[in-house]
């Protein structure tokens, strides 16, 4: 492996994430998945790459329940991680995972106000949906008027939203 792919790897989306989420322990894919700020598709092909440049190496565990697959760092993958701790990368990742976490949740938050504003919701969809304009004044004044039929909506609209977005992130081919 030279230098060049090492260089090219590191550069990749999610790379130098799946090397501090094994760090000097090890890791099964589930716990990296969860850490790692990447689409599942991308987090395998870090990991596959990581192997083929021999910066991962696979392990089995035995469990109770079977062998268990674990990711370990090789002395090279080692050598990368130390000198993500010495330049305090590793608390740069995990400061902006917490902060895209904190950012995904105040998204979710705006879109629940969003996808519950009636005035909204009545205003941008097709004109058969829509109510006469005194409705939609009488609803701007009395926020809180028809709340069941406005949360059954809303929870509609929740679960289109977060199902497009799943079907977005996992098809995110993105690597860059």
């Amino acid at each position: 492996m030279g230098f060049d792919k090492i260089d090219e790897f590191l550069r990749k989306k999610g790379a130098v994430e799946v090397i501090v989420e094994i760090g000097s322990g090890s890791a099964t894919y589930k716990d990296i998945d969860e850490a790692v700020l990447a689409s599942s598709s991308t987090v395998s092909k870090r990991l596959n790459e990581a192997v083929e440049n021999e910066l991962i190496e696979i392990t089995h565990r035995l469990t109770d329940y079977g062998t268990q697959k674990r990711y370990t760092l090789t002395d090279s993958g080692k050598r990368i991680y130390d000198w993500v701790l010495d330049i305090d990368l590793e608390k740069k990742i995990r400061e902006l995972r917490r902060v895209q976490r904190e950012r995904d949740n105040k998204m979710d938050q705006l879109l629940d106000y969003v996808n519950r504003d009636e005035v909204l919701l009545e205003a941008y969809s097709g004109p058969e949906r829509r109510l006469p304009k005194e409705e939609l004044e009488r609803m701007a004044n009395n926020p809180h008027s028809d709340q069941k039929a406005r949360d059954e909506r809303w929870e509609r609209r929740r679960h289109d939203n977060l199902h497009s977005s799943l079907i977005s992130r996992d098809s995110d081919e993105d690597d860059s």
